[in-house]
């Protein structure tokens, strides 16, 4: 899952779940296990590398790593993007079930999901302490979230950004910059 593909494969996503209210349970559940970081949570340290890496996510067979770190990484991050595309994205249902067509193509049904989750989700993710997928990950978000983001939080967003800018940014591991 790549960030070019988020938005399209977000709007079937919150489509469905707007017409089959269980899907969005599924997916998120599904995400959360592909993904642990969209809980988000850092798991507890292993005996070895190996398994450590198993718990984080990274594919495996019969106990070996395939994958790489940069592999890793990039699948984690295209999920994130993922959610924070679904977090913000509005079905399209119904938009021509009644007269207020140009309002409904604004609005559209409410998505379950809603930028509240992402927002709890940002803040989470700023109160662990950084590791080095930490940027990653919170760069994946902004760069699809940021602009929903800013327009429903404002000045909120903003002293996050700046946060984030002078507090957190100075803890990142250097490996990761």
């Amino acid at each position: 899952l790549h960030a070019p593909s988020a938005f399209p494969l977000a709007l079937v996503a919150v489509e469905i779940s707007t017409n089959v209210v269980e899907f969005s349970s599924v997916l998120m559940s599904s995400l959360i296990q592909k993904c642990c970081f969209a809980v988000p949570r850092y798991p507890q340290k292993a005996s070895n590398e190996a398994e450590f890496k198993i718990k984080l996510g990274y594919i495996s067979v019969d106990g070996a790593i395939k994958e790489s770190d940069s592999a890793f990484f990039e699948r984690m991050c295209g999920l994130i993007s993922f959610y924070a595309a679904i977090i913000q994205t509005n079905s399209l249902s119904g938009i021509f079930d009644n007269v207020y067509i140009a309002l409904s193509l604004f609005l559209g049904k409410p998505n379950v999901l809603g930028l509240s989750l992402g927002w709890t989700w940002l803040a989470t993710i700023l109160n662990l302490p950084p590791r080095t997928i930490t940027s990653y990950l919170i760069v994946s978000f902004l760069e699809q979230a940021s602009f929903a983001f800013n327009q429903r939080f404002g000045v909120n967003f903003e002293k996050l950004i700046q946060f984030l800018s002078e507090k957190y940014l100075p803890l990142i591991p250097s490996s990761s910059i």
